[in-house]
């Protein structure tokens, strides 16, 4: 099972993880004396980076190579088992960094076992999915939607 975990590894190793904190409560103290509301949107842009990185030629949204890493990891873990089965779970920790069909379409390509994903959101049609039932319904899926 991954999902969630491998974005926590992903952060928790990350070489400027003790920066990130530091400025986070820096900021936070500045806030709190200001009597200000915290505006999350810069902490979320640099987390989103260093969980992925745009195409330079498509400009699309892919995985970091560290976040990559732990899927491919999980991916020969399940082939390394016989009838082995790669389950995705706590993807909520996605938001609002990135989106399902961005993992989706880094193991695309990859997949030699059967892929579970346990997603939270809801289907719209036969091949759209509504992320945390607040994203606008994304028809971009690759997969075969089950429930």
């Amino acid at each position: 099972m991954l999902g969630g975990r491998c974005i926590e590894a992903t952060l928790r190793s990350n070489k400027l993880r003790k920066l990130w904190l530091t400025a986070e409560k820096s900021l936070l103290s500045q806030s709190e004396s200001l009597c200000t509301a915290f505006d999350y949107g810069e902490v979320n842009q640099t987390l989103r980076k260093a969980l992925s990185k745009q195409s330079p030629t498509s400009g699309e949204l892919t995985l970091s190579p560290e976040l990559a890493a732990h899927f491919d990891q999980a991916m020969a873990a399940a082939e390394s088992v016989p009838n082995g089965i790669l389950l995705l779970t706590d993807l909520e920790a996605l938001h609002p960094y990135l989106r399902i069909n961005t993992i989706e379409a880094y193991l695309t390509s990859r997949v030699r076992r059967p892929v579970v994903v346990l997603y939270p959101g809801t289907r719209v049609g036969a091949t759209s999915l509504k992320f945390l039932d607040f994203y606008p319904a994304d028809p971009n899926y690759r997969s075969d939607h089950i429930g």
